[in-house]
């Protein structure tokens, strides 16, 4: 019988497929290395486009329909080939090119889009200079008109251009998308910079699972940055004074995120009808009334107390912790305020259990002026507690609608 051997000969297929085995083992480190980066900081460089390769058909004729579609080159045999969007094609030499089709700006450097004009050599001192894009150059595709900031228009070639992110987005921007990769569910995520392959998608990372994703711009919406809520409590200017000072130490709601400007939200006055548009950096989130001290529970039982807001996310409280739970014991831990039960009365004067109250001030004109048992804390909101009229009916009321007496 053959002798049986456990070593590799040397050009073997054992060898080729180890090798191979290899390869993709170090393309999966590579990957793994790639997604751990912190590409955040990359800047918006775009791969250049040399040419645009979208055109559209000129009429040959009254009532013919004009087409667009995109034009591959045949380098050997002189020819290039247009596949039109409606699925049809057509071949012509590159010298008759002019007399069918006119170029067109390509996919995602739409009119009006901000670029930078860069290396230039003859015209150097306009290397830098931001300027609008206006149109393709129809008969040269290597082209592009643009309007410079005096209002005067300049052609430039395609590879002499970096094309920025669209107006109102920016890298680090927190956006929302739907139907990305087929799915109908809505993701959240952070604007890297522009995909360098394709001047009309930006690249996203995900907040569900971390992954890179691109994503075209018309699909991305810019939502609240992270650890913001609508319905959340802010007070203005009590870190960071605006510049009216009227407005300061006011107190609001937040709506939604400013349409017109992303570094602001929109805030619904308390008292009021007034909505105003602030900056970020002159909000500050705010604990309900009374929620300062009380005693809470978690889902798991593990009670504590609150000992201030959260600065990350709102709607978050911090909670000193009483006993030691799995090594938490005595610290101080980030909750959602509604997860946790209220277990004590707020602490205002006259305020325990069994207190006699009186209502006041409440749209049920019904239940004005009559009296009751203070019972317990609402077990969600810190500002309502529970009262048991003198027929024994329990009902929540807010702080601001009941007198001890």
């Amino acid at each position: 019988a053959p002798r049986r051997t456990s070593e590799i000969l040397p050009g073997s297929w054992a060898e080729e497929q180890g090798a191979k085995q290899q390869q993709r083992v170090a393309e999966w480190k590579a990957c793994m290395e790639w997604d751990k980066r912190a590409i955040v900081e990359a800047q918006d460089v775009r791969q250049t486009i040399q040419r645009t390769s979208r055109c559209r058909s000129k009429a040959q004729g009254p009532g013919e329909q004009e087409k667009t579609g995109t034009i591959v080159y045949d380098d050997h045999t002189n020819t290039a080939r247009i596949k039109f969007d409606n699925r049809e094609e057509l071949v012509c030499s590159r010298e008759r090119l002019a007399d069918a089709i006119e170029f067109m700006l390509p996919e995602g450097l739409e009119p009006g889009r901000m670029v930078v004009i860069r290396q230039l050599k003859n015209a150097s001192v306009f290397n830098g200079a931001h300027a609008r894009v206006v149109e393709a150059n129809p008969s040269d595709p290597e082209w592009v008109v643009v309007k410079l900031a005096d209002g005067s228009d300049m052609e430039v070639r395609y590879h002499n251009l970096d094309y920025q992110l669209p107006p109102g987005l920016r890298p680090g921007m927190r956006v929302r998308a739907r139907g990305v990769n087929g799915t109908r569910e809505e993701q959240v995520g952070t604007i890297i910079r522009t995909l360098e392959s394709d001047p009309g998608r930006a690249l996203v990372r995900w907040e569900s699972d971390r992954k890179l994703g691109a994503v075209r711009f018309a699909k991305l919406e810019v939502v609240m940055r992270r650890g913001w809520e609508r319905g959340g409590r802010v007070i203005l200017g009590a870190k960071n004074k605006l510049a009216d000072v009227s407005m300061n130490n006011l107190t609001g709601t937040v709506e939604d995120v400013d349409p017109v400007d992303p570094d602001r939200v929109v805030i619904h006055l308390n008292n009021s009808d007034r909505r105003v548009s602030v900056r970020y950096d002159n909000l500050s989130f705010l604990l309900p009334k009374f929620a300062l001290h009380r005693v809470v529970e978690d889902l798991y039982g593990r009670k504590g107390i609150i000992v201030r807001e959260d600065d990350s996310f709102m709607k978050h409280v911090m909670v000193t912790l009483f006993e030691v739970y799995e090594g938490c014991g005595g610290e101080t831990v980030s909750y959602n305020l509604d997860k946790l039960t209220l277990l004590d009365l707020p602490n205002m004067p006259g305020f325990h259990t069994r207190a006699w109250v009186k209502l006041k001030g409440l749209k049920s004109f019904s239940y004005n002026g009559l009296q009751g048992y203070l019972m317990a804390p609402s077990s969600q909101d810190p500002e309502r507690v529970v009262v048991e009229l003198d027929g024994g009916k329990l009902i929540e009321v807010h702080l601001d609608n009941i007198d001890v007496q």
